[in-house]
């Protein structure tokens, strides 16, 4: 079933981003970005199917009239089958990532739900869990964005 849908993606990839990227021109909507903590202070990254293939962030589109939180806690539990509570969201800040901009924010797993991670693969081509002096390349410039507004508020030192 995952070769079929990046066999789609592939062939229908070019057009559905030059579309994305149209739309989010036009639209200007803003896209939530989740930081996401592990318990042991490593950071989750994801591969979007569609795009650079560069790690970012999870997140995506604000619906209208919802709170970046919001948005965000949606993003997780629909790409990442994660369920948060709202009580458990702290807001950073917002930063500009390519043609929009990100609100985001910070998200702290419990160790029990570390299992509880799981891609949905037509969204997510993969996650990795990263140390922040290991992180992946390519890597989108919103993650280093992010860890600055996280150290910022001084929550930078409280991850481990």
């Amino acid at each position: 079933m995952w070769r079929s849908y990046y066999f789609m993606m592939k062939l229908i990839g070019p057009l559905a981003l030059t579309v994305f990227y149209l739309l989010n021109n036009i639209t200007r909507a803003k896209r939530a970005r989740a930081l996401v903590i592990a318990p042991e202070g490593q950071i989750l990254l994801v591969m979007n199917s569609l795009g650079d293939r560069r790690w970012t962030l999870p997140g995506g589109g604000m619906k209208r009239h919802e709170t970046p939180e919001v948005a965000a806690l949606r993003e997780l539990a629909e790409e990442l089958d994660l369920e948060i509570g709202a009580d458990r969201v702290i807001s950073l800040g917002e930063l500009p990532s390519g043609s929009y901009r990100a609100p985001i924010v910070l998200v702290r797993l419990r160790a029990e739900e570390l299992l509880l991670v799981r891609a949905d693969k037509f969204e997510i081509y993969a996650y990795r869990w990263c140390d922040l002096d290991r992180l992946p390349t390519p890597i989108q410039p919103v993650v280093h964005g992010a860890l600055g507004l996280l150290s910022a508020r001084d929550e930078l030192a409280t991850i481990k």
